[in-house]
């Protein structure tokens, strides 16, 4: 039966709801299909007809434009209005409480992502207990201690070769029986080239420490041919072998960045020799002859190319006596 308003209004079958058929696809409480319950649209009235050729009376009235939310534009569609919203499908505006379309049933309220569910941590494992923890107590044990043996390895490596100690015979760092260390305080050195960083002192391959580097100001220099370390004893010795830290070894890119010695002449008053170094940072020893000597000059004859600086990088320069 109609309402006040002229609308149809019906009760659902199913639920017993007030519904509208003429606007509404679905019962809004229960979803009863409506369509059984709408009456046939009664025959519009359209006035008598004009005969052909015949102006009408009435203006044309060209329905509002409003955008969708597509972006096209709607003839005749009133845009919602507050605690309204629309349907996306048939244009219909329904009330903001409804789940679905009261014209068509489309669903209007977008379903919320359901999160997945957290992964389940694993348990714990079972402490082990009784006569099996004794039986690993020994392995645990040794376990420890080969670890303990190798960050004493490790610490030991990257501290780099102790300089302080005399190099042994043949080899690179430590001396054989017989050789002392000249006091690396009692040595004097000079540099004809030095890099304009107050960080890169030739006073740096006389301080026991190899991770400390002389290097050349490489980039105001032709080349590093030529350039000469002069050291001076400040009572005279009698050298016997002299121990070589080439580049800068603080790390093996700083070492690769810049030059490194390739080969020395050593000139002590009227002896001389030459030394060809190999591309390592481990130390590297000469054995000499060169009798009682005041001051010792090794001057470059030839370098490693750096792969980043022309600086030319010495870490440590060790001297040697019998004793």
């Amino acid at each position: 039966m109609p309402d006040v308003t002229g609308r149809q209004t019906l009760t659902c079958p199913d639920c017993g709801t007030p519904v509208r058929p003429d606007r509404e696809r679905l019962c809004p409480k229960c979803g009863y299909l409506l369509a059984s319950l709408r009456t046939a649209p009664e025959p519009a009235d359209f006035g008598p007809q004009r005969t052909p050729g015949e102006k009408g009376e009435a203006t044309s009235v060209i329905p509002a434009k409003r955008p969708d939310p597509t972006g096209t534009v709607i003839d005749g569609a009133p845009l919602p209005g507050p605690g309204e919203v629309e349907c996306p499908r048939c244009r219909e505006r329904n009330p903001m409480e409804r789940v679905r379309c009261q014209r068509c049933g489309l669903e209007l309220r977008t379903p919320r992502a359901v999160a997945p569910p957290p992964v389940p941590v694993p348990p714990p494992p079972p402490r082990r207990t009784g006569s099996l923890a004794r039986k690993l107590l020994p392995v645990a044990g040794a376990v420890v201690g080969a670890a303990a043996l190798i960050g004493v390895a490790v610490f030991l490596a990257d501290r780099g070769p102790d300089l302080d100690a005399d190099p042994p015979a043949g080899g690179s760092g430590g001396a054989p029986p017989g050789l002392v260390q000249v006091d690396p305080k009692s040595v004097r050195a000079n540099a004809s080239s030095t890099n304009p960083d107050l960080g890169f002192p030739v006073a740096n391959t006389v301080d026991g420490d190899p991770r400390t580097t002389w290097q050349s100001d490489g980039g105001r220099l032709k080349s590093n041919v030529g350039v000469r370390l002069t050291y001076q004893f400040a009572n005279p010795v009698q050298l016997a072998r002299i121990t070589l830290v080439n580049g800068d070894g603080r790390s093996p890119q700083d070492y690769t960045n810049n030059q490194r010695v390739k080969r020395l002449r050593l000139t002590s008053g009227s002896w001389s020799a030459r030394w060809n170094l190999d591309d390592r940072a481990e130390p590297q020893t000469l054995d000499v002859d060169a009798g009682a000597v005041s001051s010792l000059t090794l001057e470059v004859e030839s370098t490693y190319p750096g792969t980043r600086f022309k600086d030319l990088a010495v870490s440590e320069v060790s001297f040697y006596v019998r004793s």
